[in-house]
Formats: C-alpha cells, sequence, structure tokens
C-alpha cells in the first residue's frame, strides 16, 4: 500500500555478525538502548515491537511513514549510519591492541635504559 513511500530492508541480526554491529551502530546513531528485535526505524521514529494484528502499532507504523515521507524526512537513515557514523569494533581493537604493545614496549626500553 505505501510502496511509493519506501522500501523495506530487513537485517537478520541473531546469526550475523556484520548485521548485529550495524544494529548497534543504528541504536548509537539514534540515541536509543534497545536491547531486542524487531527494532523497526522509520526516519527518525523507532518501534521495539511489532505485531502484524496490533491496529496500534500497525497504526502507528503507517503515521511514521508518511510522516517521514511528507515532511521530507529521509526514512532510510541506514545510509546515514554505513557513512558518517559506523563503528568499526575491529579498528577500535587494534588500535587498542596497538597503545598496549607500545606502552608495554616503552616500559621494558625504561627499564633496559635503566639498567646501563
Amino acid at each position: 500500500e505505501y510502496g511509493s513511500f519506501f522500501k523495506v530492508k530487513t537485517y537478520e541480526v541473531g546469526s550475523n555478525p556484520e548485521n548485529s554491529k550495524l544494529m548497534d551502530n543504528v541504536i548509537d546513531y539514534m540515541n536509543s538502548d534497545v536491547t531486542t528485535v524487531p527494532f523497526i526505524v522509520i526516519g527518525d521514529v523507532q518501534f521495539t515491537t511489532y505485531n502484524k494484528d496490533d491496529e496500534i502499532i500497525n497504526e502507528n507504523i503507517l503515521k511514521a511513514i508518511v510522516s517521514s515521507y511528507e515532511n521530507g524526512n529521509p526514512v532510510d537513515n541506514i545510509e546515514d549510519v554505513l557513512v558518517k557514523y559506523y563503528r568499526n569494533y575491529d579498528l577500535m581493537i587494534s588500535i587498542i591492541i596497538i597503545i598496549i604493545l607500545a606502552l608495554v614496549a616503552g616500559m621494558v626500553y625504561a627499564s633496559v635504559k635503566g639498567k646501563k
């Protein structure tokens, strides 16, 4: 019914580490504290539950879609997250390891130099 407004994108986070990272980054981007799925994001509105038979949830989701479309807000924030805000855990871990190794090397160097 609202296919002209948006394209639905789904991401399996339970068995896909990359999608799980993406969800973590979307949660950070949205300044949210969500820890469960489903996690539905429409523009700047989020839903943390869904039941196809729940008329109130369905109505609120449709309102968010129409409102975001009418206000010219980008419905898809995923591209913003991927381009501007993507937190790379592997890079952060690598940097921390390098810092630790540099500190250890500095301590060893200072210890050896102090003995001379």
